[in-house]
């Protein structure tokens, strides 16, 4: 069972040429938004090709990841910073991929989990 604590949307449309950085938190007591993200999660979580993994030795993600989880940062400031890296990386891809980044503090089966899921935004999509 999934029981997501914050999640948060950043919109980098490089369609129109607008990056939003969302200041404010999803409903995840929402209905739609728990459906939505718990059927994403549980999909990537029961993937049988997903591989383990883990952070590189000085990985600059690791350390804000543990500032975030120690207070040191806010959910949405976390969550800006790694939209940040991501606007970084596609506006360079061409064509760029315009990118809906949904970000969410979960647990699993006792197991807390920070997810970042890149969804395809495609003009006139919603999804």
């Amino acid at each position: 069972m999934i029981q997501i604590n914050k999640a948060i949307v950043h919109v980098l449309d490089y369609h129109s040429g607008i990056t939003v950085y969302s200041d404010g938190e999803l409903d995840t007591d929402a209905d739609g938004v728990q459906v939505f993200l718990k059927k994403h999660l549980l999909k990537c979580m029961e993937d049988g090709a997903l591989p383990e993994s883990a952070f590189l030795p000085g990985s600059g993600f690791a350390e804000h990841l543990r500032r975030y989880l120690d207070g040191g940062l806010t959910f949405q400031e976390f969550s800006v910073m790694i939209g940040r890296v991501a606007d970084e990386g596609l506006s360079k891809v061409t064509p760029p991929l315009s990118t809906d980044l949904i970000l969410c503090d979960f647990v699993q089966d006792q197991k807390r989990y920070f997810g970042v899921l890149f969804c395809s935004n495609r003009v006139g999509y919603t999804h």
